[in-house]
């Protein structure tokens, strides 16, 4: 039986072997949180160079600072990997056969959350996933949608979107880490014994 570490591959370990080790739920939740400690690195340059700007969807101008599409692309991305992590740690099969399951193959936020087991969201974190879900896909990424009938306007980074998107990382990870601390049975005979964050 294989164990992770974060050590280099071992010649005997198998290509199906080394796609657990890089997919396993741990691997979520390290991605997971560089995109959040570079979300908040922004955050707090945010009033650096601030702007307003005219909209053809939307009427008046709005102040935004330089770093809000960013922010929240980065914000969603990491939402994404813990996510898709919690996903993994119940379902260890999604990374099977060294493939992605299909569950996995898409940016849904509210889709891929509807697959995880023992959380609950607050209303305004429902509200906060739909709105960032669009940004990984569309506005966050390029200024314009593949057809014009899905063009919206962006969401603008306020002190509310901050707020509930630091809530709702730690309530992800927190369970994340609840799920993982005594072990994970990967397939392919893969094994986390136990996991525990470095300050502990």
């Amino acid at each position: 039986m294989g164990e992770m570490g974060n050590v280099g591959f071992a010649a005997d370990f198998s290509e199906n072997q080394k796609f657990v080790m890089l997919a396993s739920p741990t691997e979520w939740d390290d991605y997971a949180q560089e995109l959040y400690d570079a979300a908040l690195l922004l955050w707090e340059h945010r009033e650096e160079q601030v702007s307003s700007f005219s909209h053809p969807l939307k009427d008046g101008l709005t102040r935004k600072s330089f770093m809000s599409r960013t922010f929240i692309l980065l914000a969603a991305l990491s939402i994404e990997n813990l996510i898709k992590g919690l996903l993994v740690a119940q379902e260890p099969s999604l990374v099977a056969n060294g493939e992605l399951g299909k569950k996995l193959k898409h940016h849904k936020l509210k889709t891929l959350f509807n697959g995880v087991s023992e959380i609950e969201l607050t209303s305004d974190e429902k509200i906060f996933l739909g709105m960032i879900n669009e940004s990984i896909t569309y506005w966050g990424r390029y200024p314009i949608p593949l057809h014009a009938r899905h063009m919206e306007t962006e969401l603008v980074a306020t002190n509310e979107i901050y707020v509930c998107y630091k809530a709702l990382f730690s309530k992800l990870q927190n369970k994340l880490y609840l799920f993982l601390k005594d072990g994970w049975d990967g397939p392919h005979d893969m094994k986390l014994t136990t996991w525990r964050y470095a300050a502990e």
